[in-house]
């Protein structure tokens, strides 16, 4: 017998972004109710994560807008749209993946 876990998240269920410097290892998380706008630099070794203006910026502020939007979009509608997350490390077993 092979086992399969997936976990599914919807649109609503997201809370929060959190920005983690590479260098630094330090974070900033923004929840989207209040979403104003992304941190361009890190807050502790000041290292820039992209420019203001940027085409990323401008992908990444969409993005969010986005995901605000899709949160509320399927209170009207006859279906739910959710996104597969990865939990943990996918290893092959017997012929399909499963979470370590």
């Amino acid at each position: 017998m092979t086992t399969e876990q997936k976990t599914f998240i919807s649109f609503g269920d997201l809370l929060a972004l959190e920005f983690r410097c590479k260098a630094y290892r330090s974070s900033v998380t923004r929840p989207l109710k209040d979403w104003r706008q992304a941190p361009a630099v890190c807050g502790n070794c000041r290292a820039q994560w992209f420019t203001d203006g940027s085409e990323e910026h401008h992908l990444l502020e969409a993005s969010v807008n986005m995901v605000k939007r899709m949160a509320t979009a399927d209170e009207g509608a006859k279906y739910v749209l959710r996104v597969e997350i990865k939990i943990g490390e996918q290893v092959k077993v017997h012929g399909s993946y499963s979470a370590t």
